[in-house]
């Protein structure tokens, strides 16, 4: 994969966006936010992500649940319907600099998973003054679901790879 790859998120088809605060102790002595900063933003904007994603996951559970007359749903075909928790392990992380953040103002954070295999999910994320707006950076984490019993590599929950091909 080309660097130009790995460090470009494409800002356009990014969906999901969410405010993030910057702080007066992100910051640096220039007055611009840290560049060790804009994974704690990406981090900020993954977390809220999954949260959307079990939030539509359980929603859409509810939706579908079993009726009163007993008759079964698509929440058969949804299997782990009450969205449990998805552990996983950031496995790398990069992120391309276009400009600094020089001031307190909020950003906004754009997160979209960009492929999923196995047990692998690879997330884009782009931090703009407004969605899709004056970019300060891009960045790419892939992220290995595990185990927790063992630390090792397991297969996406189906929930969760229903969600976000449903997000994506």
């Amino acid at each position: 994969m080309s660097r130009e790859k790995v460090n470009s998120a494409d800002v356009a088809l990014i969906r999901f966006w969410v405010p993030v605060e910057v702080r007066y102790s992100d910051l640096d002595a220039q007055g611009h936010v840290n560049n060790a900063t804009f994974f704690t933003y990406f981090e900020q904007g993954r977390v809220a992500f999954f949260a959307e994603l079990r939030a539509r996951h359980s929603e859409h559970s509810e939706h579908t649940a079993i009726s009163e007359e007993g008759s079964t749903s698509a929440q058969s075909a949804l299997p782990g319907a009450d969205a449990p928790d998805l552990p996983f392990v950031v496995a790398s992380a990069s992120c391309a600099y276009r400009r600094p953040i020089a001031g307190l103002a909020p950003v906004m954070v754009g997160v979209r998973c960009s492929r999923i295999t196995h047990a692998t999910i690879e997330m884009e994320y782009a931090v703009c003054a407004t969605p899709g707006g004056l970019l300060y950076a891009t960045g790419t984490t892939s992220t290995v679901s595990i185990d927790p019993a063992t630390g090792r590599p397991r297969a996406l929950p189906a929930w969760a790879r229903l969600a976000l091909e449903r997000m994506s």
